[in-house]
């Protein structure tokens, strides 16, 4: 079934890059790998479960094997007799079996983390281009001459952009911006929200982490286009993820590159300039740049669907499976409690409800956990392409992810009602005459 199913995934997959797949080639080295490890870690743990049965007698494996419940250290040390009774059932169910509990905490986590993946991603994507983007530049038309220029422009706003590499790392690239000081269409902050400074140099803040610098270091950079270098000492850091830029004034960028004092070499307006095509190296609008981005990531929308029915499941089977343990390890009490007159909701909130705090654990759990595992990953991922790439999660998407996850544990809940409803009152009385 994973064979057949290859083929689908793998397109998914490539959807996110210009890359086709003409044919697939199995290696049969990778297949016996991949069908021998199940086999023995299935073995390894099998061996320890039949061991462990061996143990007991014929009579007790009659009886159900060792039913008598262990005090663990934490339960010994906690203080329950302040709560009620119902409280104080749920929070020794889970404490009686840490293994039942670690499992089902282990899975809850594996669950959230793949259920939030898709849409950490998406409000990463839209932080990255709506917020970090969008404040940092608030022109709507760009306009790169193909040289430079010393006229004095008589609408828009003037800008100097060149391509720089640092000295010491050849494949670190980054590009100066000579901006005016009194700019309308940049916005820079600092980590506190205040603007900062444009008569000053400023790095942005996947730059300066790339580089590992602060205010005051000094960079050694150099020039792409005639191979001269530079030393820029830098005076503050924009909390922006833009891109990887040095901004300084353009007069400060002229003079150190020895141009004339009022050279540029495009322009930003928030309406349309009439220039001719013949002098322009490149133009557009910052909604063409938008739209592209959003293009390249439109398969990221159809994948968070996919990934949310995936982890639904895994979800779903977790809970199923370890809720139905809880039931066949108290079938006695259950058949207890019905003879002393529980009612089905009682009983219900009783066994089905015992794992609402390991659920609501391993979901808080889950959400640093992903944010961290991202982060690694895309610094990975991004360390050759001169991007960093800022990793947030928008509350209504927890929210969410929550509603889903209680959404399952739900199912897994009703679903496991019939166990309840299928074990009888003569097995409490049955146990004891045995």
């Amino acid at each position: 079934m994973g064979g057949f199913a290859l083929k689908p995934m793998l397109n998914l997959m490539i959807t996110y890059f210009n890359m086709p797949i003409e044919s697939i080639e199995f290696n049969l080295k990778y297949i016996f790998i991949s069908i021998i490890l199940p086999v023995i870690f299935l073995g390894v743990s099998g061996y320890f479960v039949i061991n462990k049965a061996l143990k007991y007698s014929p009579l007790q494996l009659m009886r159900g094997g060792d039913q008598k419940s262990k005090v663990s250290f934490i339960e010994r040390n906690l203080k329950l007799d302040r709560f009620k009774f119902s409280t104080k059932f749920k929070i020794r169910e889970q404490l009686r079996n840490t293994g039942r509990s670690a499992f089902l905490l282990l899975g809850i986590i594996f669950a959230t983390m793949l259920l939030l993946l898709g849409f950490a991603q998406k409000s990463s994507f839209d932080f990255l281009i709506n917020k970090s983007f969008g404040e940092a530049f608030s022109y709507r038309y760009y306009y790169v001459f193909n040289s430079l220029q010393i006229e004095k422009p008589a609408i828009g706003e003037a800008f100097l952009e060149i391509p720089f590499v640092v000295k010491e790392d050849n494949n670190t690239n980054l590009t100066i911006y000579g901006i005016n000081p009194n700019s309308k269409y940049v916005l820079l902050k600092n980590r506190s929200g205040e603007k900062l400074n444009y008569k000053r140099v400023i790095i942005t803040r996947p730059l300066a982490e790339r580089l590992k610098i602060r205010s005051g270091d000094t960079i050694d950079i150099i020039n792409k286009l005639n191979s001269k270098s530079y030393k820029i000492t830098i005076d503050n850091i924009a909390e922006t993820y833009a891109g990887e830029y040095i901004f300084m004034p353009i007069s400060h960028l002229n003079n150190m590159l020895k141009y004339p004092s009022n050279s540029y070499i495009g322009l930003w307006n928030i309406n349309k300039i009439d220039i001719s095509q013949s002098k322009l190296l490149s133009s557009g609008t910052v909604d063409d740049l938008k739209n592209a981005f959003n293009s390249m990531t439109q398969p990221l929308q159809y994948s968070v669907a996919i990934v949310s029915i995936v982890s639904f499941l895994i979800g779903l089977i977790v809970v199923y499976v370890v809720t139905s343990l809880i039931i066949d390890e108290n079938r006695k009490s259950i058949s207890l409690m019905k003879v002393l007159g529980y009612r089905k909701k009682e009983i219900y909130s009783l066994i089905l409800n015992s794992s609402f705090f390991i659920v609501v654990l391993g979901y808080i759990l889950g959400i640093p956990l992903l944010l961290i595992s991202l982060e690694a990953m895309f610094k990975s991922l991004t360390k050759s392409m001169n991007f960093e790439f800022p990793i947030v999660i928008d509350y209504p998407y927890i929210i969410l992810g929550f509603i889903i996850l209680w959404f399952t544990y739900e199912i897994s809940k009703m679903l496991n009602k019939r166990k309840i409803n299928r074990i009888r009152m003569e097995e409490a009385l049955k146990s004891e005459m045995e």
